[in-house]
């Protein structure tokens, strides 16, 4: 039997038993049979498409988490007749299906991702998506519980010493020019010195991605990351990783900043919005 016959049937049994409804929420939805999970908020269907899960971001393959979170969606959705809901944006760049997904009836993957800890809230697409105040409590339960990818392990005794005093996102006049003025600044809150060595910054995104080299931070003092090119001084950082004309990393209008330690353990989030 074809994976398309098994999808249908599989599709047709679930809906005769009452068990999902293309219709169960106010936008229309769709089925999808799940052959597996690429990660933590992608999955590949049985029809050949791959579905990006909206509202989350999960660990990159090489961060911390990302087995778990991976995991986690497989036992979620692994196998599974799931409902997907379209939003703004009907595929991204990569030709990747956009999509709300539902298991259960109305049980929201990305919520059960988020409050597990295996993921962080994440506006993919154009526009503010459906469920982002859901997503954001999901979430903020996680943080509060420590769960998953916000638990403190203790990998770095510098943990809990590296604080965010300020993030200028908006650089006065042309960001890619200016975009030395485009900075974030941290401090040493702790008596001890701190290396940053293999800890990294980074957008909501993630596709912009600063990972410090021996980077030494004396007890009580601050540094400010500059988004342009310079050369380092133990006050001053330069990101400086465009490949291209403009260096500028931080949305004006919102955005989140995430520091992690070696081990890849969420130190500092930030996010922000005008």
């Amino acid at each position: 039997m074809g994976r398309g016959v098994v999808f249908l049937a599989a599709a047709i049994g679930l809906l005769l038993a009452g068990c999902v409804s293309p219709q169960s929420n106010a936008a229309a939805r769709e089925l999808g049979l799940v052959e597996s999970a690429v990660d933590g908020d992608t999955l590949k269907l049985a029809d050949g498409n791959t579905v990006r899960i909206l509202g989350i971001n999960s660990p990159e393959k090489g961060q911390h988490y990302y087995n778990e979170a991976k995991v986690k969606m497989a036992q979620l959705v692994g196998g599974r007749v799931i409902e997907l809901e379209r939003d703004a944006d009907a595929k991204d760049q990569y030709g990747r299906q956009l999509r709300h997904g539902f298991i259960d009836g109305n049980v929201n993957i990305a919520i059960e991702m988020l409050k597990g800890g295996f993921a962080i809230v994440y506006n993919y697409g154009n526009g503010k998506a459906r469920y982002m105040e859901e997503y954001a409590t999901a979430e903020r339960s996680a943080q509060s519980a420590r769960r998953g990818i916000w638990a403190k392990g203790g990998q770095d005794a510098c943990t809990s010493c590296i604080t965010l005093v300020s993030l200028q996102a908006d650089a006065a006049g042309d960001e890619c020019e200016n975009s030395n003025d485009e900075y974030a600044t941290f401090r040493n809150a702790c008596t001890i010195n701190c290396n940053l060595q293999g800890w990294n910054v980074r957008d909501n995104s993630s596709s912009h991605m600063y990972t410090f080299t021996d980077f030494n931070v004396a007890a009580g003092a601050a540094f400010s990351l500059r988004s342009g090119c310079g050369t380092n001084t133990p006050s001053d950082i330069y990101w400086c990783g465009s490949q291209g004309s403009c260096n500028a990393v931080w949305n004006n209008d919102s955005d989140r900043l995430i520091m992690a330690n070696k081990g890849n353990e969420i130190v500092i989030d930030y996010p922000y919005a005008k």
